[in-house]
């Protein structure tokens, strides 16, 4: 075969190299531990809703940005705001805290315990009631909230089953 009718197939060759398709790439692994960086809850984020009892309650969480997200919550019962709170959860040093302001009062502090790509755990044994509040990422579209906590020497529970708005 002549050198002139090599450049072809050199030129198909080098074209259909250049085409290959390559593997997809894995998500990026977590090269920190759970429960350090404010992105691990970052899936809290949104706009979320759901009943409970005679009303309904909201819930708002900012995207994570500077080492916090800012929520509040409200409860509407007869077309009425019977309880609010404002939230935050920051990073600090020692880990992830959860900060609740029920009625715009003084804020009370709860330290993640457990965390995982779909549950964040929070607590303040302390506290009288919550103790415990755990975040659970059932789907894109929904998360539950479940308190627990003591009142009048008893344990309570209470658990909220957003839906994304």
């Amino acid at each position: 075969m002549p050198p002139r009718s090599l450049l072809p197939v050199v030129l198909c060759s080098a074209a259909l190299l250049s085409c290959r398709s390559t593997p997809p790439t894995a998500p990026a692994a977590r090269t920190h531990a759970c429960g350090t960086s404010i992105t691990d809850v970052a899936w809290m984020a949104g706009d979320w809703q759901g009943p409970s009892g005679p009303g309904t309650v909201d819930e708002h969480w900012t995207q994570a940005s500077g080492d916090s997200m800012l929520g509040m919550s409200r409860f509407v019962s007869q077309g009425r705001t019977v309880f609010f709170e404002y939230l935050r959860i920051e990073a600090r040093p020692d880990g992830l805290y959860y900060i609740a302001h029920p009625k715009a009062r003084p804020g009370v502090e709860f330290k993640l315990v457990r965390c995982s790509e779909r549950e964040a755990l929070f607590e303040n044994p302390e506290h009288d009631h919550p103790k415990r509040i755990l975040y659970r990422r059932e789907s894109a579209d929904r998360l539950t909230a479940r308190v627990e906590g003591d009142e009048g020497g008893k344990a309570v529970a209470e658990d909220f089953l957003y839906t994304r708005m």
